[in-house]
């Protein structure tokens, strides 16, 4: 059975035979893929679409499977794309970026697509969602720690925010090509993207991201210039925020 070192809850303890059914599902050949990145990157935005694709499923909402309290999410998820009759489980939880090496440990042919956006329009949008800018700058700067860490592995991937509305076609491409599947034309098709949250509630938040994905991604005006005070743009643009936000391709 797969370990999971100090990332054992004692609940899943209790409930490995749960957990034991789902791997083997993965081993009849249902491949598990992860979008993770920072929140408001674009996640929703790409796991909505993949889960257009014909041959993956994609639960529509954020499972946190990889979380301490959701353990038992992970068995369901793998049997609902059995059920679907698809071999590629995409799942998109933006926090699962920090919990990797438990994938890997738990899942041994696991993938991962992460999500890059300038971090000066990240923070800014996190503030207008949250306000508080210490907390957006800082949200962006540990998320890409964990995506620079990651960068290279052969089994992760980067997807830029800003790529995917210059050339979605070509951005999806990539992406479909790294999972293993073909390029399909649903992808594109906006109609065909659900999303909403495990609950069922619809907050104004969701129902802006439900909005988001219905439409052709356009190229909007930057609202960092206006909104992102001197001190927090200083910070990610010299030192580690500097680095981070350069090796990523942003001046």
């Amino acid at each position: 059975m797969p370990a999971f070192g100090r990332f054992k809850p004692l609940a899943y303890v209790a409930s490995a035979p749960v957990f034991w059914s789902a791997y083997k599902l993965a081993r009849r050949g249902i491949s598990p893929v992860f979008v993770c990145g920072c929140g408001h990157t674009g996640t929703t935005w790409l796991a909505s679409a993949l889960g257009a694709h014909p041959g993956i499923y994609c639960p529509p909402y954020e499972t946190s499977m990889f979380t301490p309290t959701r353990w038992h999410k992970i068995a369901g998820e793998f049997a609902a794309t059995a059920r679907a009759g698809r071999r590629v489980l995409v799942e998109k939880t933006p926090a699962h970026i920090y919990q990797l090496p438990v994938i890997r440990r738990s899942i041994a042919d696991a993938r991962f697509v992460m999500t890059m956006r300038d971090g000066r329009e990240t923070a800014t949008s996190l503030f207008i969602r949250f306000k508080d800018w210490d907390y957006a700058v800082s949200r962006w700067m540990n998320a890409a720690e964990r995506i620079a860490e990651n960068a290279e592995a052969r089994d992760a991937i980067v997807v830029r925010y800003e790529d995917l509305v210059e050339d979605f076609r070509g951005a999806m491409e990539r992406v479909l090509s790294f999972i293993g599947l073909p390029y399909a034309p649903e992808v594109e098709d906006p109609s065909l993207r659900r999303w909403t949250t495990s609950s069922g509630v619809i907050d104004a938040h969701m129902a802006a991201r439900r909005a988001q994905i219905a439409r052709e991604p356009v190229r909007a005006p930057p609202r960092w210039p206006e909104l992102l005070p001197a001190a927090h743009l200083k910070q990610l643009t010299t030192g580690r925020g500097g680095e981070l936000m350069q090796r990523f391709g942003y001046g």
